[in-house]
């Protein structure tokens, strides 16, 4: 394993070394109290931990993680620190590595098996031949080449992800680390917030490590963007088809059902992120609208097995939708399923009546219509 230390204090750097001696396999390649990374751009590229001071007068420790994680993002970062208790705080609160000086020879040995337990990589998963699929549309998934690979990404915390996906929300943007810190942190400290946020930042680049050829975080002018490669996410697929300016009978009816059947649920279900509410609201809203345009489409052109399904489909995400209701009890009649007519009427009777809403004239009048004719 091979290390370097960050450090404005030539002692710390001595003493640090001095531990670091004791441990079997560690090569120590380069140490320095002016971090200029420009400096060492040869000796970083491979390079496997940094042991890097918090609080330097040249460079803020964490300001040079983020240069760090950028530039050479293979690299695991360890924080050493004599105090600055609001960023203790939030690496605790984000599971980040961290020494306090002067550091202890035990502790630092539990550092460096960590570490070595996560040097591995899978390049199979790196291969730029690949192309990996985002499903937020329902519970977040990764599909690498038809390959669910969701449990080989290890979010060190829930709000890691959060970060994440709200990089992942804003894809093509920039977002600045002020509204970010506002909308993820917006009850505690910034000073706290910023830390947390560059720490998160840090667990999410080390996350998506495996993943480095498709998914990067960058910083842009005082921000982060998410950038990918050979990556869609169904969301901006389903965007992309839908919002095209066409009909129903331009399209093919299976390519529509295709595009339909990637709703998978809510978006970012069992999430529970009111940044995300908007959004979410707005696709369902969208599947919705187009799920009954196709329903209706089939039950015109007579394809009832396909209408029955939508319909059905539906009726089982909105079970108070009077319209939809009330085609399936049309369709039921029409097939002389009286069981499924009776059925229908009485869910959705049921449905309205916990919402204390009356059910439409029309569909009551139908109905009464209808009983009288089966049963005379």
């Amino acid at each position: 394993m091979k290390v370097c230390i960050f450090d404005d204090e030539v002692m710390a750097i001595e003493f640090l070394t001095h531990q670091l001696s004791k441990i079997n396999g560690v090569e120590i390649t380069l140490t320095s109290s002016t971090p200029y990374l420009d400096h060492y751009h040869d000796l970083l590229k491979n390079i496997d931990v940094v042991f890097l001071d918090i609080e330097m007068p040249e460079i803020d420790g964490l300001a040079l993680a983020e240069q760090l994680n950028e530039q050479y993002p293979h690299i695991h970062i360890v924080f050493v620190s004599a105090y600055k208790g609001y960023a203790i705080e939030a690496f605790e609160l984000s599971a980040l590595d961290y020494l306090l000086k002067p550091v202890k020879l035990d502790r630092l040995k539990k550092t460096i098996n960590r570490i070595e337990q996560q040097l591995p990589l899978n390049s199979s998963i790196n291969n730029s031949n690949k192309h990996l699929l985002i499903q937020v549309l329902g519970p977040l998934e990764f599909i690498l080449d038809d390959n669910l690979i969701t449990n080989t990404i290890q979010w060190r915390t829930s709000k890691s992800k959060e970060v994440f996906l709200f990089l992942l929300h804003h894809a093509g943007a920039v977002l600045s680390k002020s509204r970010i810190v506002e909308t993820l942190w917006p009850d505690i400290d910034p000073d706290k917030g910023f830390a947390n946020l560059y720490v998160n930042i840090y667990n999410v680049r080390k996350s998506l490590k495996q993943l480095k050829n498709f998914i990067t975080i960058t910083n842009v002018d005082n921000g982060y963007a998410i950038k990918l490669r050979h990556t869609d996410i169904d969301k901006q697929l389903w965007y992309a088809f839908f919002k095209k300016n066409f009909s129903l009978h331009d399209a093919i009816p299976l390519d529509y059902q295709h595009h339909l059947d990637m709703y998978k649920g809510f978006y970012l279900e069992e999430l529970d992120y009111i940044w995300a509410e908007a959004e979410r609201f707005e696709i369902d809203e969208s599947w919705v609208h187009h799920a009954k345009l196709l329903a209706d489409f089939y039950f015109n052109n007579n394809d009832i097995e396909q209408a029955s399904r939508w319909y059905t489909t539906i009726i089982k995400r909105r079970p108070d939708d009077e319209q939809v209701a009330f085609q399936l009890m049309k369709l039921y009649a029409d097939l002389n399923y009286r069981m499924l007519v009776e059925h229908q009427y009485k869910d959705l009777q049921k449905n309205l009546h916990d919402l204390n809403v009356s059910m439409d004239t029309t569909i009551k009048n139908w109905f009464a219509e209808w009983q009288r004719q089966f049963y005379t």
